[in-house]
C-alpha cells in the first residue's frame, strides 16, 4: 500500500522538462522511452506545457486528467475530470496542440471509467491509462489524528481487481485493438499477466518500485518470463483473454440461467 499527498515536483517547468527530455534522449539510445507527464490544472497551461515538452524532444506525452487530489487541492492547482463530455473536449484540445503520441490517464473514482476511456479515444488519444488512485483517510491510533494530517491518495495490491474490471469494460467500449495501459495494483510478474489478461497492452508499476526499489521491476520481468515459459504463448497473445471470456453477470457457463432460479422470498 502507498498512501501519499500530491507528487507535484517543485521545480521550474523549463528545468523539469529539460531533465525529462535528457532522460528520454538517453533512453532512446537503448530502444526505451521516458514519458513526459502533465497533470491538468488549466487547459491553457496544459497546452503550453505540452508544446514545451514536444519542442524539447519528448516522444510520448501522458496527460493525467484524473489526479486523485483534484477535489482536495487548492483551487486551480489540480483538476480531476469525471464527465465524459469534458474528457472528450479536453483531449481534443491537447491533441490539437501537439503531434506526439498522447496518452490520457483517467480517474478511478468515476461512475463509468469505461465511458471516460471511450470519450478520450473519441477525443484523439492514442492510448488510455486505466486508472488513477483513490482518495482515502488513514487515522493514526497513537496520535488520534489523520496520517499526514489530511486525506491522501492510496493504492496497493487491493486495487488490482478494480483496475482489471475497468480494463475489461474499457476494452468492450473502445474495441479490442485500441491500446489500454493498466496501472494501480500491479506488484509482480503475475500481476502484469493479470493486467494483460484483462485487456492492458502495457503495465505501469510505480508504488511497488517506489517502496521496494528497481529490483521489484527486474523480478517482475523475470517472473513474467517464467510464466510465459510455463504456460506458453507471448505477451501479445495474453491481451484480453480473460476479458473476452467474461460471461454476463448471473450466468454460469455450466448452468445457464442459474441466478434466475433465485426469487425474493415474498414472491414464492
Amino acid at each position: 500500500m502507498l498512501f501519499g499527498r500530491s507528487g507535484l515536483h517543485q521545480a521550474a517547468p523549463e528545468d523539469w522538462i529539460e531533465q525529462v527530455a535528457a532522460l528520454d534522449r538517453d533512453a532512446a539510445s537503448r530502444g526505451q522511452y521516458v514519458i513526459g507527464s502533465l497533470i491538468l490544472a488549466s487547459r491553457e497551461a496544459a497546452c503550453e506545457l505540452a508544446r514545451r515538452y514536444e519542442r524539447a524532444g519528448i516522444r510520448v506525452l501522458e496527460f493525467n486528467i484524473g489526479a486523485p487530489h483534484g477535489d482536495e487541492a487548492a483551487a486551480g492547482a489540480i483538476v480531476q475530470e469525471r464527465a465524459a463530455s469534458r474528457v472528450r473536449e479536453i483531449t481534443r484540445t491537447i491533441r490539437a496542440a501537439v503531434s506526439v503520441p498522447l496518452w490520457i490517464k483517467l480517474t478511478g473514482q468515476g461512475e463509468d471509467v469505461a465511458g471516460l476511456a471511450l470519450a478520450a479515444k473519441e477525443g484523439g488519444a492514442d492510448a488510455v491509462i486505466v486508472m488513477g488512485r483513490f482518495m482515502a483517510l488513514v487515522p493514526d491510533v497513537e496520535t488520534r489524528a489523520p496520517v499526514l494530517g489530511t486525506a491522501g491518495a492510496i493504492g496497493g495490491p487491493w486495487s488490482l481487481a478494480l483496475t482489471c474490471r475497468w480494463l475489461a469494460q474499457s476494452r468492450k467500449r473502445c474495441g479490442r485493438e485500441y491500446p489500454l495501459l493498466g496501472t494501480n495494483g500491479a506488484r509482480s510478474g503475475l500481476d502484469v499477466a493479470r493486467f494483460l489478461l484483462a485487456g492492458a497492452r502495457a503495465v505501469e508499476m510505480t508504488s511497488a518500485v517506489m517502496q521496494g526499489g528497481f529490483g521489484v521491476a527486474a523480478r517482475a520481468v523475470e517472473e513474467f518470463a517464467g510464466y510465459l515459459a510455463r504456460k506458453g504463448g507471448t505477451a501479445e497473445e495474453l491481451v484480453g483473454l480473460a476479458a473476452d471470456r467474461q460471461v454476463g453477470y448471473g450466468v454460469q457457463p455450466d448452468r445457464p440461467g442459474y441466478w434466475r432460479e433465485f426469487v425474493p422470498v415474498e414472491a414464492r
